[in-house]
């Protein structure tokens, strides 16, 4: 039975990672879309200082979200690691096998 806190828990680290996902979707779309930028550039379609200002504004949202992103992933990463493991069970003096009832002996002669 999950308790109501673990259960936030697990919701929260589901959100994060997708939030994660998300992010790093987004920024590789803003780099992308700063590429276009780029090649409309080269292709002479838009001029000088429209092509330097959108390619400020564009870069600079590619790399924010990255650093979003990459800052996110480790913070994730380091939630994952720090997580406690479960306890093993306590050992007993015996291997964990069940116990066999051993035949009856039987004289054949």
């Amino acid at each position: 039975l999950i308790k109501l806190d673990d259960s936030d828990e697990i919701s929260s680290s589901k959100s994060l990672d997708t939030t994660s996902s998300l992010l790093q979707v987004a920024a590789q779309e803003a780099d992308d879309d700063a590429e276009n930028t780029t090649k409309s550039f080269l292709d002479g379609t838009i001029p000088t200082e429209q092509f330097l200002r959108d390619l400020l504004e564009k870069k600079t949202l590619a790399h924010l979200r990255k650093v979003k992103s990459d800052r996110l992933m480790a913070i994730l990463r380091e939630q994952q690691y720090a997580q406690p493991t479960p306890p093993l069970p306590p050992r007993t003096g015996t291997a964990p096998y069940p116990e066999i009832p051993m035949p009856s002996r039987h004289s054949y002669y």
